[in-house]
């Protein structure tokens, strides 16, 4: 990236996984993969303009094979927080690792709880139970119009669920209530969302309405959307953004009633805002078919948005970046309902970006918003590492390099645990054996300094593939940060991540 950008389009497919995370285990969710066993279960996907932007180049998916030539930058985002709901997903994209979960309520909420609830609203409810929505309101809808007391139920997500029928309760009136639930719901009880799920129709026929509202806790320090935001950027929240951030950090909220609406507001947002950040949710994924393990109509979305794609990549510029990501996974194929804790895809595309660049497994989805600061000509910001903060940094350095002998200038930069940025260049001498490599150099200058543990090295040169440090530097670096990554990339664009592991797998040890 060589200068800033005037727009960023982010689209999260919410839910679409693409492979369990190594603690998948713990939350029940080995196996998962969004994607790719939605794909095994309906005999393969047609996803052609994915596949050409490099879907298929993240993991394998029936149907959706390696491109030749992909026309994105294409990698998966690990996630750092604790939890794999969409606040945690969404917040951590924006710079805020949650390293606490959200509370849950497998039994129920408790009767503490359920007083405050009474004293402030004057209802008791019904339910309170972990419970399918569309069931919930089979089995209490005619009760709840009896007694006009809401239907209270939660899931294995952090919830706090109202449903109560439109003609019982009215929409402004379930919002008020839904709102006193979210000042009792704080601290210890602080889930992360209070949803009011309206619904009609009658005994044996009802129906939830498309007016949910989310009120989520509010993140508990800023997010790069406040940032953006108090440096005069248009910042446009489509579908449920808007409430996952507490209705923070926004100059536009479009709430949308369904992916195809989504993609339709989608459509217009690109076409009349020229500058800014627009950020996008396609909720169908996880609401309509995840969590009721709908792999059938999981996969149509997934053909659905394929099919507006290139609707959305027609109205791009030079300056724009366009980056399709998810937030969790929801894995239909398997028999839980509930979301699943999965690396997500990531699809970077721009009409005057590098292409075909293979980002790697990113260590944390604040990634993408540390690189959406940058694309906007801030400095890198929140949890995660910019894609492209080191390599310009290794860069500029080449440029420093002193090699008359080999003509072969290397620049490298490293990323210590304290944040900071050291740089180095090779500098060569007529006896060989003096010769200091740009890796060593920039270590030896991290340490000169008193920075001694190092996450993330950088070296650029211009060799296609990119050229590896050598053995030396490797050994030098593995002297004080056995688990860092390195990153080595050239000039045209072409990046490869390794753990220094994979490089030196046999390191000398005292």
């Amino acid at each position: 990236m060589t200068e800033a950008f005037e727009r960023v389009i982010i689209i999260i497919l919410d839910s679409c996984g693409v492979g369990a995370l190594p603690d998948a285990a713990r939350y029940g969710d080995k196996g998962s993969n969004s994607i790719a066993n939605t794909a095994e279960a309906v005999g393969g996907l047609n996803l052609p303009h994915l596949e050409r932007l490099g879907l298929g180049d993240i993991v394998p998916i029936r149907g959706v094979p390696p491109a030749s030539g992909p026309r994105a930058s294409f990698g998966k985002m690990a996630t750092l927080s604790l939890g794999k709901d969409s606040t945690v997903g969404h917040w951590e994209i924006m710079g805020l690792v949650t390293t606490r979960p959200f509370p849950t309520y497998p039994n129920g909420f408790p009767e503490e709880i359920l007083e405050k609830f009474k004293r402030l609203t004057g209802l008791e409810v019904l339910g309170n139970k972990p419970a399918s929505g569309t069931e919930i309101i089979k089995e209490l809808g005619e009760k709840h119009c009896r007694t006009g007391n809401p239907i209270l139920y939660t899931s294995a997500d952090s919830v706090f669920q109202l449903a109560a029928h439109e003609e019982v309760i009215p929409i402004e009136r379930l919002h008020q209530i839904c709102q006193k639930a979210r000042e009792i719901l704080t601290a210890e009880h602080g889930v992360a969302r209070v949803i009011a799920r309206p619904f009609i129709g009658k005994p044996g026929n009802f129906t939830r309405t498309e007016r949910r509202k989310d009120f989520s806790l509010p993140p508990p320090a800023d997010t790069l959307l406040d940032y953006l935001k108090g440096e005069g950027v248009e910042v446009t929240s489509i579908g449920k953004v808007d409430d996952l951030f507490g209705h923070r950090g926004f100059t536009r909220t479009f709430h949308t009633s369904s992916n195809r609406h989504g993609m339709e507001v989608i459509h217009r947002t690109i076409k009349n805002q020229k500058r800014g950040l627009i950020f996008a949710n396609l909720v169908d994924f996880d609401m309509l078919w995840g969590h009721r393990n709908d792999y059938v109509n999981f996969a149509k979305g997934l053909e659905d948005f394929d099919r507006r794609l290139p609707e959305f990549l027609s109205l791009l510029g030079g300056k724009d970046l366009f980056i399709i990501t998810a937030d969790h996974g929801c894995d239909p194929t398997t028999p839980s309902t509930d979301h699943s804790r999965e690396y997500v895809p990531l699809l970077v595309f721009g009409p005057k970006l590098k292409s075909g660049v293979d980002l790697g497994t990113r260590e944390s989805l604040g990634d993408l918003g540390a690189t959406v600061s940058e694309a906007f000509g801030f400095s890198s910001f929140g949890c995660g590492e910019s894609f492209w903060k080191l390599i310009e940094s290794a860069k500029r350095a080449r440029l420093k390099a002193y090699a008359p002998y080999s003509k072969f200038n290397v620049g490298a930069a490293v990323l210590t645990s304290s944040g900071k940025v050291f740089t180095g260049a090779n500098v060569e001498n007529a006896s060989y054996g003096l010769t200091v490599c740009a890796e060593r150099a920039a270590v030896f200058s991290a340490v000169s300094s008193g920075e001694k543990e190092m996450t993330t090295l950088a070296v650029v040169t211009d060799k296609s593939p990119p050229a590896k440090p050598c053995g030396a530097c490797l050994q030098v670096l593995r002297e004080f940060s056995p688990d860092c990554w390195i990153i080595c990339a050239n000039l045209d664009g072409e990046i490869s991540k390794h753990k220094l592991g994979e490089l030196l797998p046999e390191a000398f040890e005292l």
